[in-house]
């Protein structure tokens, strides 16, 4: 199954409420896309200098995460912008 097509503007984007991640309060999002049937989904986040989680987080579905400065540790591993 396909996942459906959506096009946002740099404008629609900068629009959008960051809102807090569950679970990680120095976290936030941007939701861009989300499949209401599995709940995979297309975010943004943005977190706080020094922001850390402190385990892997794992769910039965996928995520596609754009970090575009900045990073952070999820358990060993260091997930950077780009």
């Amino acid at each position: 199954m396909a996942r459906p097509r959506v096009t946002l503007s740099p404008a629609e984007i900068a629009a959008m409420e960051w809102t807090p991640v569950t679970g990680s309060p120095d976290s936030f999002e941007k939701i861009l896309s989300r499949d209401p049937l599995t709940g995979s989904h297309t975010r943004l986040l943005k977190a706080l200098p020094g922001s850390t989680i402190g385990q892997v987080l794992v769910h039965d579905f996928w995520e596609e995460t754009y970090i575009l400065e900045g990073g952070w540790w999820e358990g060993e591993t260091f997930h950077g912008a780009g």
